[in-house]
């Protein structure tokens, strides 16, 4: 799915999209990714989300996919303390 998806806004009324929230740089862009054709990605497919139990610290595009035709999504997030 995409940003524009009815899903997309379901998800996110209740979860934080990583990549929107604490994205580092560009788009987010995770597909296509062909390795024989060097062409950049040109649709954001791919995402992590998160609930109030995590603060996102940051999120970006790997370079590397292996086999797959998508890029993964890195996101590092931090537990939040159980009083705040």
């Amino acid at each position: 799915m995409t940003e524009a998806f009815d899903l997309y806004q379901i998800i996110t009324d209740r979860y934080t999209d990583a990549f929107a929230a604490v994205g580092e740089v560009g788009f987010g862009f995770t597909f296509p990714h062909i390795t024989r054709r060097p062409l950049p990605p040109v649709l954001r497919l791919d995402y992590v989300f998160y609930d109030s139990h995590f603060r996102g610290i940051d999120a970006r595009v790997w370079s590397d996919s292996g086999s797959s035709d998508h890029l993964p999504v890195l996101v590092r997030l931090a537990l939040r303390d159980a009083g705040s």
